[in-house]
């Protein structure tokens, strides 16, 4: 089933799904009982909300890429995780992993689909 995707491109995809489950579960868990605690939580929230649906969206397509063995979606799924990076930068490091590593693995993706 993965024998012409890159791997680099499936470390990728495996990173980002492993952040993204990291993330919701991370953000699920809040005990809104406190009334400071809501509060804070919901500041918080506002500025989580454009990183995780980017996160999301990313991984989808991160996904997509793999299964469809496209290199053109793969970056575009990269790009969309480092605009995730950039919507909240705190957390970036968590995404650089899987964003070189989706470079990587669309290069080499473009290679073995075109045979270069």
């Amino acid at each position: 089933m993965f024998k012409n995707v890159s791997k680099a491109l499936l470390v990728s995809t495996l990173f980002g799904t492993i952040y993204l489950v990291y993330l919701i579960i991370s953000y699920t868990k809040i005990d809104l009982e406190n009334e400071s605690e809501s509060i804070f939580y919901l500041i918080l929230m506002t500025l989580v909300k454009p990183h995780l649906y980017l996160t999301i969206f990313g991984v989808f397509l991160s996904f997509l890429s793999v299964i469809l063995k496209n290199h053109n979606l793969a970056l575009l799924a990269t790009f969309i995780l480092l605009l995730a990076a950039l919507a909240f930068v705190l957390y970036a490091i968590f995404l650089l992993p899987a964003i070189v590593m989706g470079f990587i693995g669309a290069r080499n993706q473009k290679r073995i689909t075109l045979g270069n």
